[in-house]
């Protein structure tokens, strides 16, 4: 939830940011637990091990990209126009999306 704080983090009204993050915040946690009490069991994937281990060694390179989007998006909404910020922001998403893309 980390990430999901840090774009909180670009909104104009931080009020309204802290409020959005955690009801965020709040259905994540409650839609977590209710997986595992259905599913029975303490992990979330402990069933499918493969696309665990595929999730686990995405994870630090889309972490990466998304704390660069992060860190993009804050310089356009600070009046970075230039065409290359513009240019790396749109990779970062293509990235991410290919990164979920083959993580499942």
């Amino acid at each position: 939830m980390d990430l999901a704080k840090a774009y909180a983090g670009l909104a104009r009204d931080a009020k309204e940011a802290a409020r959005i993050y955690e009801t965020i915040r709040f259905e994540f946690e409650d839609t977590v637990a209710l997986i595992l009490r259905i599913r029975r069991t303490d992990a979330l994937l402990s069933t499918q091990p493969r696309l665990r281990r595929a999730i686990d060694r995405a994870q630090p390179l889309l972490r990466s990209l998304n704390r660069l989007q992060v860190y993009l998006m804050a310089q356009r909404r600070h009046g970075n126009q230039h065409k290359l910020l513009k240019l790396a922001l749109q990779l970062t998403v293509n990235g991410v999306a290919s990164g979920l893309r083959n993580t499942g």
